[in-house]
């Protein structure tokens, strides 16, 4: 009986030792490690690149509808054929790395598949696109085409009604414009 007792203290005793010593671990640490200051504004890390947010169908959608809108042209509306041909235009152009509105191999802008893609919905049809070698983000790609006539000319277009939007790998942004059947 006295053995156990014995035991039974020493776990007890050895228990709070090991309490003890973790708490004046903990102590020390934060005795020693700085503390910021709290403030009711978060300064941003000085050594952290912006963050650049890659363009989605979305947001080049808004920023051409906004551009439209400025001198007085209906906004576009994205179309599923189209979209669908501007994405596969971008894929195309990440998968075999050219920058042009021409294919490659067959000196043309789009695939038959893309052509009768757009036959079905358009009269005619038009292609903005932009390439950086680092990711883009959709004010890039905006400055890009209104910084260029002819590019600006086909995105404030009346006569377009549908568009649809690709981005390939955050570097290259595809704008297909429709004249609707």
């Amino acid at each position: 009986m006295k053995k156990t007792i014995n035991v039974i203290v020493s776990t007890i005793v050895t228990i709070a030792l090991v309490v003890s010593v973790i708490g004046v671990c903990f102590a020390v640490k934060s005795f020693i490690t700085p503390h910021k200051q709290a403030s009711s504004v978060e300064e941003p890390e000085a050594s952290l690149p912006p963050k650049v947010i890659p363009p989605t169908e979305q947001s080049v959608l808004a920023a051409v509808n906004a551009e439209r809108a400025k001198v007085g042209v209906a906004p576009l509306k994205l179309h599923p054929n189209i979209s669908r041909t501007a994405q596969m235009k971008a894929d195309d152009m990440i998968v075999r790395n050219y920058r042009g509105h021409l294919m490659p191999d067959t000196n043309q802008p789009l695939t038959e598949e893309m052509r009768q893609l757009q036959a079905a919905v358009c009269v005619s049809a038009s292609e903005n696109l932009t390439w950086d070698d680092n990711v883009t983000n959709t004010k890039q790609s905006m400055n890009s085409w209104l910084n260029s006539p002819s590019h600006k000319a086909a995105m404030l277009d009346p006569k377009y009604t549908y568009t649809g939007i690709g981005v390939g790998d955050g570097k290259v942004v595809v704008q297909h414009f429709c004249v609707a059947r």
